[in-house]
């Protein structure tokens, strides 16, 4: 399949057109100007300033890429319009460039971490983020998850299929991903399905207050409070709470003329 080219002749940038103006110089018109600019009346006029701006503005990779071409680098021209997109990606800056780093460095970490069990492979692992989401939504049992996962990595290691170690930690990082999802973001999602207000500032109040596992007293009067609602609502949304798995009761709660007794509830995702 034979190659459209010019491409560049109004790229933003003046020193990406030079290069190609070059490249075709020298992979498509054996070192003729003439028989180029005979050719593509685009270019005429317009290449010197190319020129002189390369000159001006010498940047390395552009230099580097320049001997790279005239070194023999790229035998055709579509070997040049392969090779140079390298040059058409856009740096990375700011707090992209810093996100970037903290990415790279935690990957490094885990492939020290596991060693051979590392998966190299990102498209893999996110659609194994986005599977497990639909694999806990579903109720899947482990022999459910453990065929998405193989049918996951045969979709997307074609070219390099994973050892028994790596399906083996594939199958685990979805797990987790799953038991997570069920753990809060599970309740969460059925909280806010229920759009009821008084239910999901409660819910929100208690998630801040304690941390999972630990425990909060709670009486009429102040659960009214902290969840910034009339005392009627107080009961049916805090055995809402429960019923979800957010919450457990480990003492009911006791309100009389002679002795008084909050509830206390314990956190459980």
């Amino acid at each position: 399949m034979a190659t459209d080219y010019p491409q560049f002749t109004e790229h933003p940038d003046k020193a990406i057109r030079f290069i190609e103006y070059r490249a075709l110089k020298k992979l498509v018109y054996s070192g003729s100007t003439n028989d180029l600019l005979e050719a593509h009346s685009e270019i005429v006029g317009h290449w010197p300033h190319w020129q002189d701006y390369y000159n001006s503005k010498p940047h390395k990779k552009h230099k580097d890429f320049m001997a790279e071409l005239m070194a023999g680098a790229y035998p055709t021209i579509e070997d040049f319009y392969v090779g140079i997109k390298k040059l058409l990606k856009p740096a990375i800056k700011g707090k992209a460039l810093k996100d970037k780093k903290k990415r790279t460095a935690q990957k490094e970490y885990q492939k020290e971490k596991i060693g051979e069990a590392f998966i190299d492979n990102d498209e893999l692992i996110s659609q194994a983020r986005r599977v497990a989401l639909e694999l806990a939504d579903s109720e899947a049992d482990e022999d459910a998850v453990i065929i998405k996962v193989k049918v996951l990595a045969e979709m997307y290691t074609w070219d390099a299929p994973l050892t028994d170690i790596q399906l083996e930690n594939l199958i685990n990082f979805v797990k987790a991903k799953m038991e997570k999802h069920l753990k809060l973001d599970r309740i969460e999602a059925k909280i806010l399905d229920a759009k009821d207000k008084n239910l999901y500032y409660m819910y929100g109040q208690i998630k801040r207050k304690i941390n999972i596992g630990d425990t909060i007293e709670l009486g009429l009067v102040s659960a009214a409070k902290l969840g910034g609602c009339s005392r009627t609502y107080v009961k049916p949304v805090m055995s809402q709470l429960e019923k979800l798995g957010f919450l457990t009761r480990i003492q009911k709660g006791k309100q009389g003329s002679q002795t008084f007794r909050s509830s206390i509830y314990r956190r459980e995702a």
